[in-house]
């Protein structure tokens, strides 16, 4: 038997050729998803010999023998092999010796329980109806909720047979689809009046042996198979069902096949009700209560109900996408769509996207013309595509007929598409570090021609501002942004001030509640996806949160800032930097203005503040190169001058993030610079993440001193 299973998923995930056995469909390049399928049914075989044997398996005549004898450990497994055809099984022990249940999991036979357990592999059950045939020995059927262009191993077919097979080879059929024969879990023939009239039976399709269906459950002596149907009083949290007459009441060992006809659950573990029974919780198959969102309008779910612990209803199908694996499905272009609105259709129909599905589309039209180009999957939304590094949309010629692209699909913002490849910079990580090393050379040239030319030199300045942080009101209005964030509001915590050395202002990041480095995530590439406020200080000529002077343009100043960092460890590739923020009254809405946020490039604190290695150095900005962790011990003061050339070449203006309500303009540094100061601010920018709602997975930590700030401005 475990040789047979071996061979059956090891073939199949290794065949030839993309239909099995036929050439022309084209040769088949192995397919993760199911050599795990390979690899997990020879691992289900041997942990269930492995675990029988160490655990002291059991064999009882009848259950209730079994339930007189709970001492054994928890996962022992035990057969029933003479009690009734209902009881009879395989169980597994459930709590510890002396006490517990037995919990039923197969009614015997390893190819049943691989069947059983396939159920947790399924990705959606489709429910089908009667299109008539022959009684005894002819079944075919329609889908009832989905098309179906192809039979396929990852989902489960769900029918009410209408009669008894009268012979050992029945076969069954899904619209246009091939009539295949039917056979039992182990794939042996069926038994005359194996398929009862009326009672619905789960069927898996075996690619094997020329194409044959497999009774997972619902054939006679297997478990009973039964229908719930949504009442008026369902809620999203709480589901009220009706049964069909193969579900008589509450009880343990049977599957119930249910089609979600409300919203999505907002609470983890929303219940079920069945008729005039307790409303239980529904839970993973481990036993945790289901997660928001997973009860999806539409579709159908296996669920079992098991007696234990109070009693829940157990997931069985389909379960939550694994994070760590992803699965690729190809989709092709339909002709209903066009250059800027594609619509494809999968070789499996998709019910809801996954992040973690990658989709391989290649257009058969193109190239478009649009940036807002969008892309649906069958009957599914039609979103918007982006593009990699800068998170874009597509720009017009982006799209080429003919070419493979690899889209990731994101949640966030309410969903949309992300082109991994082909990618619009160089592949490999050396061009791409080649790419903005030469940038950063370009600039540096481009500023040092400015840094001689008499448009720099030829300044003359006055001193508007100093604070020598010398006593304690002095760091009035200089804040800190601590918090949890993203999506929670930050807490702008003033600067703490300490006598020594003369005086100096403190902010500390740290993994203490109430020191963690908040998450701003306004911006995209070019720049950070997300980054921390270290310090923040505005302008308005006052005292508290306001103490700069009134500032109307920003161009040319003298900035000299006395800093001295300890213990900063900052994480793969964030750079620690200088930022500016002016507004535009030009373009005010309600009195607020819209903001332009520049970094500064000609000095890159971090740098300043440590002995820069060359790979720091060139590290460049939103792309994370080398993925390494910069700690300064201690920098000791070191005094920082900024000049706020109004070119471009000495600023990198950040652009808004997807999805927020807060838009930047676009400007040349000139002109973001001629506009009145709003604040300044020491920041820490991080590469730019594949989702921009998710923050990197390290926050920055360490202290950040300021002893000394001067502002100088033109005469």
């Amino acid at each position: 038997m475990t040789a047979d299973t071996v061979r059956t998923t090891g073939r199949y995930a290794f065949r030839d050729f993309v239909i099995d056995g036929v050439a022309s469909s084209g040769d088949n390049e192995p397919d993760k998803g199911e050599a795990r399928i390979f690899v997990d049914s020879t691992a289900d075989v041997l942990a269930l010999l492995e675990l029988n044997q160490a655990t002291g398996g059991a064999v009882f005549t009848t259950k209730a023998q079994a339930d007189a004898n709970l001492n054994y450990d928890a996962f022992t497994l035990a057969q029933v092999v003479a009690d009734t055809a209902l009881l009879n099984g395989i169980y597994q022990k459930q709590g510890a010796s002396g006490a517990g249940s037995w919990l039923k999991i197969s009614d015997g036979g390893l190819g049943a329980i691989l069947n059983r357990l396939t159920v947790l592999e399924a990705t959606n059950v489709v429910e089908c109806v009667s299109t008539g045939g022959t009684p005894g020995s002819v079944y075919q059927a329609n889908p009832s909720t989905a098309t179906v262009s192809a039979y396929s191993r990852s989902q489960l077919y769900v029918f009410p047979f209408g009669s008894e097979n009268t012979i050992a080879t029945p076969t069954f059929k899904v619209g246009s689809l091939a009539a295949l024969p039917i056979y039992d879990a182990d794939s042996n023939l069926l038994q005359v009046g194996d398929l009862k009239a009326n009672f619905a039976v789960l069927l898996r399709y075996n690619p094997n042996f020329g194409g044959i269906w497999n009774v997972v459950a619902g054939r006679r002596n297997t478990l009973p198979v039964a229908f719930l149907t949504a009442t008026g009083a369902t809620t999203a949290n709480a589901i009220v069902t009706t049964a069909d007459a193969t579900y008589p009441a509450l009880s343990q060992n049977r599957l119930m096949i249910y089609t979600h006809q409300g919203a999505r659950n907002t609470v983890a573990g929303p219940t079920l009700q069945v008729g005039a029974t307790a409303a239980k919780p529904l839970c993973t198959p481990d036993g945790v209560a289901i997660g928001i969102g997973r009860m999806i309008a539409g579709m159908s779910y296996i669920f079992e109900y098991v007696n234990s612990s109070g009693g829940f209803w157990r997931l069985l199908s389909p379960l939550a996408p694994d994070p760590n694996q992803r699965r690729s499905i190809r989709v092709s272009d339909l002709d209903t769509g066009t250059a800027d609105a594609f619509n494809g259709q999968s070789s499996i129909p998709e019910l809801f996207y996954s992040n973690t599905t990658r989709y391989l589309f290649t257009p058969v039209k193109g190239p478009n013309t649009i940036a807002g180009v969008t892309f649906k999957v069958d009957a599914l939304a039609a979103l918007q595509i982006y593009d990699e590094p800068r998170g874009d949309l597509v720009a017009p010629g982006r799209i080429q007929a003919g070419v493979t692209y690899e889209l990731d699909y994101i949640p966030s913002f309410g969903g949309y598409w992300m082109i991994r490849s082909p990618k619009l910079l160089p592949r490999s990580t050396s061009e791409v570090l080649r790419a903005q090393q030469s940038a950063d050379a370009m600039g540096r040239s481009l500023r040092n021609l400015y840094r001689a030319s008499s448009a720099f030199t030829g300044i003359v300045r006055t001193q508007i501002y100093e604070e020598l942080f010398d006593a304690a009101p002095s760091v009035d209005g200089f804040r800190v942004a601590h918090g949890t964030g993203p999506n929670v509001a930050a807490t702008y915590d003033t600067l703490v001030w300490n006598a020594a050395d003369g005086g100096y202002g403190s902010a500390v990041f740290s993994a203490s509640a109430g020191f963690l480095a908040w998450w701003d995530w306004n911006h995209v590439y070019p720049g950070p996806g997300f980054l921390n406020l270290f310090m923040v200080v505005g302008s308005g000529g006052g005292g508290g949160g306001l103490p700069l002077p009134i500032i109307s343009d920003c161009r040319n100043l003298k900035i000299t800032m006395r800093l001295r960092v300890l213990g900063l460890t900052l994480p793969n590739g964030s750079r620690l930097v200088f930022h500016i923020q002016t507004v535009d009254k030009s373009v005010d809405l309600g009195g607020t203005g819209k903001a332009f946020n520049l970094v500064y490039l000609d000095t890159i604190l971090d740098e300043a503040l440590s002995a820069p290695t060359a790979a720091r150095k060139d590290a460049g900005f939103g792309l994370g190169f080398p993925p390494q962790v910069a700690t300064i011990t201690d920098s000791g003061e070191v005094e920082i001058i900024i000049y706020t050339v109004p070119d471009d070449a000495w600023w990198l203006l950040l652009g808004g993030s997807i999805g927020r309500a807060d838009t930047y303009r676009p400007a040349t540094a000139d002109y973001a610079l001629n506009r009145p100061l709003a604040n300044m601010q020491i920041q820490i920018l991080h590469p730019q993440q594949p989702d921009p709602q998710v923050p990197p997975p390290n926050r920055p930590v360490g202290e950040l001193r300021i002893s000394y700030l001067k502002i100088e401005k033109p005469v």
